[in-house]
């Protein structure tokens, strides 16, 4: 297994469109399982793995979650089985910060972390304008959240990219990631000798 890069940032700061444009770029990404309900366009191992409260409770009973949480009465959670240790692949989540604590607890120096920020102004028209209809007392109420949630994060992760282009953010985490490969014999051998 080469890394785990997870992707941290608040609300409206562009993880999820990274997030897509680093899986074109061949990171394989984590899904996440929940118990909350899918909702309209939504689609099963795609957006998230949906599955009962019983079975999220046997998969967290036989430690099989690299992390868990629970939000707004619902359980999130990434099972270790997505993980191939054999696999030469590096993977990808988009994640919260008490998620990601528990996943580089478990996996060490295995796991990059990386913030995506963004100013609170382009936050904020980003949450309003991505909506035809936007419920601006849930943008204000994840808004005062992410104060909490991410208090000190910059601390905690190894790279922190401010997002004002989606496209120059992923060429930049390409860049690390490619740095962090494992060097390929053949190529090393075609490179240097």
């Amino acid at each position: 297994m080469n890394k785990v890069y997870c992707i941290l940032g608040k609300s409206a700061s562009g993880k999820s469109t990274i997030e897509r444009l680093l899986e074109e770029k061949g990171l394989k990404r984590l899904i996440s399982f929940t118990t909350r309900p899918m909702r309209e366009n939504e689609r099963t191992g795609v957006d998230y793995n949906y599955i009962t409260i019983q079975e999220f409770e046997n998969l967290k009973s036989n430690g099989q979650l690299l992390e868990c949480t629970e939000y707004r009465g619902w359980y999130y959670g990434i099972n270790s089985s997505q993980i191939d240790m054999k696999d030469d692949r590096d993977y990808l989540a988009v994640i919260e910060p008490h998620g990601y604590r528990q996943i580089k607890e478990k996996l060490g120096d295995k796991v990059i972390g990386i913030y995506i920020t963004i100013q609170d102004k382009e936050r904020i028209l980003r949450a309003l304008n991505r909506e035809i209809k936007p419920d601006v007392d849930e943008v204000v109420r994840r808004f005062m959240s992410d104060k909490d949630l991410f208090k000190n994060i910059e601390l905690e992760v190894d790279y922190i990219f401010e997002n004002w282009y989606s496209y120059e953010v992923v060429e930049n985490i390409m860049k690390i990631v490619k740095r962090n490969r494992p060097t390929d014999i053949k190529e090393f051998f075609r490179q240097y000798c």
